[in-house]
């Protein structure tokens, strides 16, 4: 199954765009975010977000399920307007934040590379060191790092071994684990 996003991603941007309707409810206002006239379950933030995050996705069609995988123009995913699940903007982050308006990116500050980093044996330096580059990502106003390669260095003449953290697992596991933490802490 092939779903060609581009075409109708430029029109759901400018509809996300669009300010949705308050809802009132229980003495509580409420955004409809679907714009349909009724409190869903995803937009009451009463809800736990388990909750609400299943409801959400049990309204998506199996369309726009897959239509999340796919993206369009260069660093944007696809979004949902009629769930007004905006598009979000990825960045390339191996070594540094980049990647986000393509060849007229702003600079970046370099970090070391996964086996350098690896090569350290900190758990909490690597954490520090993703702190840096999560404040990047919000700088450049983007949503997802597309980092770290999380894989085991099989062969010294892979290509993308400089990515990934070190061939042994439990080394790797502890660095990524460090690596994730330290994005998702900011």
């Amino acid at each position: 199954l092939f779903i060609s996003a581009g075409s109708r991603s430029k029109a759901n941007l400018a509809q996300l765009g669009q300010a949705a309707p308050t809802l009132q409810q229980d003495g509580f206002s409420f955004r409809d975010l679907n714009k349909n006239g009724r409190l869903d379950g995803y937009e009451d933030p009463r809800q736990p977000v388990e909750a609400r995050v299943s409801d959400l996705i049990g309204q998506m069609t199996l369309e726009e399920k897959i239509s999340m995988l796919a993206g369009f123009e260069l660093w944007f995913s696809t979004g949902v307007p009629r769930l007004n699940i905006p598009a979000f903007r990825m960045a390339d982050g191996p070594n540094g934040v980049r990647g986000i308006w393509s060849e007229m990116s702003p600079t970046s500050a370099a970090t070391p590379v996964g086996i350098a980093l690896g090569a350290t044996w900190n758990p909490d330096l690597v954490e520090k060191v993703c702190n840096v580059l999560a404040d990047e990502v919000k700088d450049k106003a983007g949503h997802v790092l597309l980092a770290p390669t999380v894989n085991i260095h099989r062969t010294p003449i892979a290509g993308r071994n400089f990515e990934c953290f070190a061939e042994d697992p439990y080394l790797s596991g502890m660095i990524a684990s460090s690596y994730i933490k330290g994005l998702q802490d900011k």
